[in-house]
């Protein structure tokens, strides 16, 4: 578990080395899952948002639950110092969808019982966090930064008193002169479990790049009441339309064997403001 003090000793961290680590174009976590490990620079400002359509299935010859979700997430990224940037994000559930459907004790065919869908929406989670950059890349020995996040629950019918925090090594690699790679190795104290993200990133041309990833992640599965593992693959395309701008569409599935299956697709931007002198 990660100890709270931790996040509050992360949040100190100040950066010491004299580089830039400023780009000519825009940096964005878009598209994909997995962060790098560089900030945005400082006196950057910068926005991230996208909508996105998702479809999740857990069942098994008994229960079968459908979920359907289109929702909104945006994160601001402010450069306090050269290599550390505070973030935070919202999450917004325009319409989220859930089904449940069970073969032994089928619902009738009128009555309030026969309603087996629920449907509501609101803001589902928010999240503060802090990145910082550690080292440059030395030949084999990928680049390091860390970034710590408290991430809370939302509103209404998304209401928790429980905070998790999250804990996630950056390690990026160049293993060749456009390929990069991008590693994440994520703690959160609720599930006290590690995740993990590869990325792979190419730019194809100077106005588009290419992104692969594999994430895993270990969740809950209500249906046998044991710990799992799921698998997901993504791949998406990042369009640069100006140094400041950046569109982006993406979209994956993911898996954990027999009873649960899941798949999105998203689209957003990334725009950033810069008052660097």
């Amino acid at each position: 578990m990660i100890p709270k003090k931790g996040i509050t000793l992360l949040l100190l961290i100040l950066p010491f080395s004299s580089f830039s680590q400023y780009a000519e174009k825009i940096v964005s976590g878009r598209p994909g899952q997995a962060n790098g490990l560089f900030g945005v620079g400082k006196s950057i400002y910068q926005v991230q948002t996208g909508f996105r359509f998702s479809e999740s299935n857990l069942g098994n010859s008994i229960v079968k639950n459908t979920n359907k979700t289109f929702d909104n997430s945006t994160l601001f990224r402010v450069g306090l110092f050269e290599k550390t940037e505070i973030r935070a994000g919202i999450r917004y559930n325009i319409r989220d969808k859930f089904k449940v459907e069970n073969s032994l004790f089928p619902r009738p065919i009128s009555g309030p019982a026969a309603e087996s869908e629920n449907v509501q929406n609101g803001l589902s989670n928010w999240n503060l966090g802090i990145r910082q950059k550690l080292t440059n890349q030395k030949g084999i020995i990928p680049a390091i930064g860390i970034q710590g996040s408290a991430l809370f629950g939302g509103l209404i019918n998304y209401e928790t008193d429980a905070i998790a925090y999250q804990l996630r090594l950056l390690l990026q690699h160049k293993i060749a002169k456009k390929l990069t790679l991008n590693t994440n190795i994520t703690t959160v104290n609720k599930t006290e479990s590690l995740n993990y993200t590869f990325s792979l990133s190419y730019p194809i041309s100077p106005s588009l790049r290419i992104i692969g990833e594999m994430y895993r992640v270990k969740y809950f599965n209500n249906l046998n009441f044991k710990t799992q593992i799921m698998n997901n693959f993504y791949l998406g395309f990042g369009f640069w339309i100006s140094d400041n701008l950046q569109l982006d569409v993406f979209g994956g599935c993911g898996y954990n064997g027999a009873t649960f299956r899941t798949k999105f697709i998203s689209t957003g931007l990334s725009y950033r403001i810069n008052r660097r002198s």
